[in-house]
């Protein structure tokens, strides 16, 4: 038996089965933390919201789930801002110039694109990597 002191924390270790959850826990800890949602984030969901129930297309069940956490403008777990990052590379080719603001047909790629926080989410949440809580 050991027992290690660092800063303020103080550990016991009794054998390796015992610290490796906490280690686990203790380093996920700050994952846990809620992130504080930019308004402009939250007004591009809700255009999102918006443009979808006035065309009747773009996004998915998931991407409007989202977009009503993002609406709502709640603060969200790292776990989700995480998700939201994730979803802007697989998309950034689905027709985003055709935004309808000339006159122009909306696409569900930019439809879509809203309801995940539009450019603002995509820079906000590029900032939570794996492993980054800016």
């Amino acid at each position: 038996m050991s027992i290690y002191r660092t800063s303020r924390l103080t550990t016991l270790i009794v054998s390796n089965r015992t610290i490796t959850p906490f280690i686990r826990h203790y380093t996920k800890a700050a994952h846990h933390d809620l992130i504080e949602i930019p308004r402009r984030v939250s007004e591009n969901a809700k255009e999102g919201l918006d443009l979808h129930k006035k065309h009747g297309r773009g996004g998915t069940d998931v991407g409007i789930n989202m977009a009503m956490k993002l609406a709502k403008g709640d603060p969200m777990p790292f776990s989700e801002v995480k998700h939201i990052a994730e979803y802007f590379p697989r998309h950034a080719v689905d027709n985003l110039d055709k935004d309808g603001k000339d006159g122009d047909k909306v696409s569900n790629g930019y439809i879509a694109w809203q309801l995940w926080g539009g450019d603002a989410g995509r820079e906000w949440a590029s900032n939570y990597k794996e492993g980054d809580t800016k």
